[in-house]
């Protein structure tokens, strides 16, 4: 503890109060500092220094400033100039991320809060306590690097992609150069997977996403779109460099990979669909549609080659058309809906016991014709504006069972339905959910939503969530992938998140993974909110999910999406104990947690 300094603050009582101070700051466990009204240090305690590399005694005596990077300097003078215009009798507080310099030189992000205080001898000093914040300013880059980026590779994922096309766009219009995209899936990654696992799966895509990044300029943006999936936007291009470049891929894609796993190098090839454009009303969303086309057309015609978009592939999108035109068919003229759609149903688990506890309801093509996954028709029901009437169909008949199976002394905790933007606005939703209580009984009903949605949302979208929320609880979608799902919670009425699967699947082998999850259910635990995962494929993800403190859970290891009467089935051998997928016994880090 530094010397106490007299310097102008006059007779014994301030100088016994200061003493009398200087034995508080003592033991006080983060660094503090007294400041004179005149700006300068009068006391610090022995963790300033070790914080910032003083010896005892070296601050005391010196002007605040000594303390602040140069830069910033002016701004603090400001700063206390107006601090002192202001009635310091009561105490004043504030908080900020700024910088402290350490004796060295170097800059330190330190939080700090400041209050008045006033001696008995009528001079006044301010009591400023600083926290090194350097950790959590890491933890948080961390985060934000990884809303923008895959956590196995590295590369930009599909919020970076949103976020940085739009600019690219625009400098296309205004120096009417060409943007392109190459979209690239792996060959046969599936069979790497199955045969050699997925720690020999990551280990490929890691090498494939260098590869790919050797073979691109510097202004070329590299993103992991998902799974196997790959894409590079190209700024200031030609379709010739394009489609140059896409070849290079798939030959340099092609060459044997060294796997740790595998007894000789393995081989994959990689399917390209390349597209560009300097047509001024493109949007990425069109470019994507477009290069997906063309890499299909790869696919379908041998694999391992390029495909490059053009008005041949205009006959694909006829198949978008027939796809909407059954989807119409699903829907009568007054609305309803008729046989060509159905509900499966996914059950969400309790993690502790193994007992369903509810379900996610998942709509289906099953009009007979061959299958179409909802990852297609929901985007083109979207688009064709009869989504709702899909939503509010797959609502009515998850509340119609919930009712019949609790009837049949099977009452259920959740009852969880999807939700697309234009059936939030529906008045028809607001009806259906004003009658659902007596269906539901003690049943919770879930709205998932997705971030997509959220970032477009509009004001009025924002009042109609705070509506809903009268009769649903609300949530967010595929949480921790998107562009900064953490701020959406504090601005949006959500209340319980899932887990993406992206976090779920890898946390056994990846720690990273395992860190993001337990901050994540950490965060949503402090803000009072749910949380649930998706993708449960493994008994030691169960083991991971419950220590962090996650109760519920959905994903292969529970069961695949069941039609209404393999889940009542499923439900009927629950109840008679004959079914319920056995929890692991608690590790010892779940003990741990559950006795905080």
């Amino acid at each position: 503890m530094s010397s106490t300094q007299e310097r102008g603050l006059g007779d014994r009582s301030t100088s016994a109060t200061l003493d009398d101070l200087a034995l508080v700051l003592a033991a006080m466990p983060d660094p503090v500092v007294v400041v004179d009204d005149t700006g300068m240090i009068i006391l610090v305690n022995d963790r300033v220094g070790a914080m910032l590399g003083y010896e005892e005694g070296e601050l005391a005596g010196n002007p605040i400033e000594t303390l602040i990077p140069t830069p910033l300097r002016r701004g603090h003078v400001k700063l206390r100039d107006n601090y002192d215009g202001t009635d310091r009798a009561a105490t004043m507080s504030s908080r900020s991320n700024i910088f402290a310099q350490r004796k060295d030189g170097t800059a330190v992000p330190v939080e700090i809060s400041i209050g008045g205080v006033k001696l008995a001898s009528g001079s006044r000093i301010t009591v400023a306590t600083v926290r090194d914040i350097t950790e959590k300013r890491r933890a948080h880059e961390r985060l934000a690097y990884l809303a923008l980026h895959d956590p196995l590779t590295g590369l930009a994922n599909r919020a970076h992609l949103m976020e940085t096309a739009p600019g690219v766009l625009s400098a296309m219009r205004t120096n009417a150069q060409h943007v392109g995209v190459l979209m690239l899936d792996l060959d046969h990654f599936k069979q790497v997977n199955d045969s050699l696992g997925h720690a020999a799966g990551d280990q490929l895509l890691i090498e494939i996403a260098q590869r790919i990044k050797t073979m691109v300029r510097g202004i070329d943006l590299v993103v992991r779109m998902g799974g196997d999936e790959f894409l590079v936007l190209m700024p200031r291009t030609s379709p010739e460099h394009i489609e140059e470049v896409g070849r290079q891929l798939v030959a340099v894609l092609s060459d044997p990979i060294e796997l740790d796993e595998a007894p000789h190098p393995v081989t994959v090839g990689v399917s390209v669909g390349a597209v560009a454009t300097d047509d001024p009303d493109s949007d990425i969303d069109a470019l994507l549609v477009s290069g997906d086309l063309a890499m299909y057309r790869a696919k379908g015609t041998g694999r391992n080659r390029v495909s490059v978009f053009d008005e041949q592939l205009r006959t694909v999108m006829m198949s978008r058309f027939a796809i909407e035109g059954r989807l119409r068919r699903a829907l009568d003229d007054d609305g309803d809906v008729a046989a060509g759609l159905a509900v499966n149903y996914q059950p969400l688990v309790d993690l502790d016991t193994g007992v369903i506890i509810g379900f996610e309801a998942l709509v289906r093509l099953a009009d007979g014709e061959s299958p179409v996954g909802p990852d297609l028709f929901i985007p083109i029901a979207e688009e064709a504006g009869i989504v709702d009437r899909i939503d509010l169909f797959v609502l009515g008949q998850a509340l119609r069972q919930t009712a019949l199976w609790a009837e049949a002394g099977h009452p259920l905790e959740i009852v969880s339905v999807n939700l697309s933007a234009s059936t939030i606005m529906s008045p028809e939703l607001l009806v259906e959910l004003d009658g659902a209580a007596q269906a539901l009984g003690s049943a919770e009903l879930h709205l998932e939503l997705t971030e997509r949605m959220i970032i477009q949302g509009t004001p009025p979208v924002k009042e109609r969530l705070g509506l809903l929320r009268t009769n649903a609880r609300l949530g967010l979608d595929d949480f921790g992938t998107g562009n900064s799902g953490y701020a959406y919670l504090m601005d949006f009425p959500i209340d319980f998140i899932k887990l993406d699967r992206t976090f779920v699947g890898v946390m056994e082998e990846d720690a990273v993974a395992r860190a993001i999850v337990s901050s994540m259910v950490d965060f949503a635990e402090g803000l009072g909110l749910g949380i649930i995962a998706e993708g449960v494929e493994t008994i030691g993800q169960v083991d991971l999910l419950r220590s962090e403190g996650c109760r519920i859970g959905q994903g292969f290891y529970y069961g695949r999406p069941l039609s209404a009467k393999e889940f009542g089935e499923v439900l009927a051998r629950q109840s008679t104990g004959v079914e319920a997928k056995a929890a692991k016994p608690a590790s010892t880090a779940a003990a741990a947690k559950a006795a905080k």
